[in-house]
């Protein structure tokens, strides 16, 4: 192969393989993750997500992102995460068994997306995508899933 046609084969697939938006959390693999992994996932995107709001020059919303999750109660937001969470899974699962699936696959950062929005916290999805793109859990995965 000629070096011109190696340099455009090299650079077409850094622009193919970089050009993608960071990997979401798929809900099933979130379920079978050991819960110390499934917390520092969730904790990750808390903070991330503040840090983010503070950067964009939302420092309230920031504040309030981190008192929704430290609240314990079912109106908290570990609570709400978890609800959203089944409640995607559960479209996820309606819309693999339809012929023609319809709309998106939802993961656990769409559920956290929604979360924040109930509350009055609006953050792109697209920026909670990059907050655990170099997350691997540390410890073995549970056999079942939701």
């Amino acid at each position: 192969m000629h070096l011109k046609a190696r340099l455009a084969a090299v650079l077409l697939a850094v622009i193919f393989l970089g050009a993608g938006h960071a990997p979401a959390m798929d809900i099933l693999f979130f379920a079978r993750m050991a819960l110390d992994d499934q917390a520092t996932y969730v904790t990750n995107l808390v903070t991330g997500s503040a840090k983010m709001l503070r950067q964009t020059g939302h420092a309230d919303q920031a504040k309030k992102a981190i008192a929704l999750f430290k609240d314990p109660s079912t109106h908290g937001g570990i609570h709400q995460l978890a609800m959203n969470i089944k409640a995607m899974q559960s479209k996820n699962t309606l819309n693999s068994t339809l012929a023609t699936p319809r709309g998106p696959t939802y993961d656990v950062e769409a559920a956290m997306q929604l979360t924040l929005r109930n509350n009055g916290i609006d953050l792109p999805l697209k920026s909670l995508e990059t907050i655990n793109r170099s997350f691997a859990p540390s410890l073995p995965l549970r056999p079942h899933a939701m």
